[in-house]
């Protein structure tokens, strides 16, 4: 999405709260948003995996993205959501507390994520759009995963689950 940036032109993004935070992402790395549901743990999975979701014959993992963006646990209820999004690494879903709205905005407006947000899990950030009175926090998708940690999370499905 970075260099999406750098252009300016008109983007949807799906929004979403994680804690107090706004977040969003481009919709075109969408594939579609599902209702919570207890995942099947993986257990030599990163501590950031929430488990796995088997979606239309798919195994989808799940990131939890409270752990993954240094925030406190908190209980899941009616409004957390799966956002289901394709990564050049393959599936995986985004728990977010609260999928909230479509957003269109001119990328013009994004200004960059500060240097210092950028040093602490920084790679996720690609940017932060002013709209009406609130900041929303501009995820890369691509970067929710490292090469490393998507390796690891293959080995641990190999070695606990065969599909």
């Amino acid at each position: 999405m970075s260099e999406q940036l750098r252009e300016s032109r008109n983007v949807r993004l799906v929004s979403f709260r994680i804690g107090g935070d706004h977040f969003a992402i481009d919709i075109m790395t969408v594939r579609q948003i599902v209702p919570w549901s207890q995942p099947t743990a993986v257990p030599t999975a990163p501590d950031f995996i929430e488990g796995i979701l088997l979606l239309r014959g798919e195994v989808i993992p799940i990131v939890d993205l409270r752990k993954r963006l240094g925030h406190p646990a908190a209980p899941v209820d009616q409004t957390a959501s799966v956002i289901i999004v394709a990564t050049s690494r393959g599936i995986v879903g985004l728990r977010a507390d609260e999928v909230r709205r479509i957003v269109d905005a001119e990328t013009a407006a994004f200004l960059p994520a500060p240097p210092l947000v950028q040093n602490v899990r920084g790679e996720l950030l690609v940017g932060v759009l002013p709209w009406r009175d609130e900041l929303i926090l501009l995820l890369d998708v691509e970067a929710v995963l490292s090469p490393d940690e998507q390796q690891r999370l293959s080995a641990a499905l190999a070695d606990g689950y065969s599909v």
